[in-house]
């Protein structure tokens, strides 16, 4: 395939080409790619670089979790009541309003100061709590900086929920179901997640700059 101008002839993509010269288009395209393989390899390489430095500098922010499962008192309440109760958590409003007192802002405020932290040290640890989808149970979350803090701070918001929620509603009981741990690894920054995403990136970017360098380069015969 030639071409008057002595640049390598690109096809729009669009338009729909015989086998021969489909195939004389992939061939083109290998051709671009092997003269420009360094702005492939030089992109891909820098947003790895990119990536694994701003992993390296951003704060590391640790997940612990527990969760608490509503069930009815069986030592307040009559066969009867039992039903009763039972068709109400089916509702899910009753286990919501456990959801909100886990996650309520004042509950979070006693637990620091029963903790003895002072405001800035707080900061940075966000209180989360969710109803498990078709279930009974409330899931508790904190973030925050450090994983053994993370922790504490949930077991000690999880304890003055479930006694705060004992009082709310008697029909019912909450029970821890799993226990906040310290978290092994912090869910962010993920370096090799990270890096992964921007090889691949850095790798279209690449090539996209290799074939629009391409359009421009001299074609085979005139090498």
């Amino acid at each position: 395939m030639t071409t008057t101008s002595g640049k390598l002839p690109l096809q729009n993509p669009n338009s729909i080409l015989p086998k021969e010269d489909m195939l004389a288009q992939i061939q083109l395209y290998w051709i671009i790619l092997r003269r420009s393989w360094w702005i492939i390899l030089v992109t891909t390489i820098t947003a790895v670089g990119i990536a694994l430095a701003a992993a390296a500098i951003s704060p590391k922010v640790f997940h612990s979790t527990a969760r608490y499962i509503i069930s009815p008192n069986g030592q307040l309440i009559d066969q009867t009541d039992l039903l009763r109760s039972l068709d109400t958590l089916d509702r899910r409003s009753v286990v919501a309003t456990y959801a909100e007192v886990f996650g309520s802002p004042n509950i979070r405020n006693e637990a620091v100061k029963e903790l003895g932290w002072t405001q800035d040290e707080a900061k940075g640890y966000e209180v989360s709590a969710v109803t498990v989808p078709d279930t009974n149970v409330v899931a508790l979350s904190v973030e925050g900086p450090e994983a053994d803090r993370a922790q504490i701070l949930a077991i000690t918001i999880g304890q003055l929920s479930t006694d705060f929620a004992r009082n709310l509603y008697l029909l019912y009981d909450i029970t821890l179901l799993d226990p906040a741990r310290i978290p092994a690894n912090p869910i962010s920054p993920t370096p090799m997640r990270d890096a992964s995403i921007a090889a691949v990136l850095g790798l279209v970017v690449g090539i996209a700059l290799a074939v629009l360098r391409g359009s421009h380069l001299p074609s085979a015969q005139e090498v």
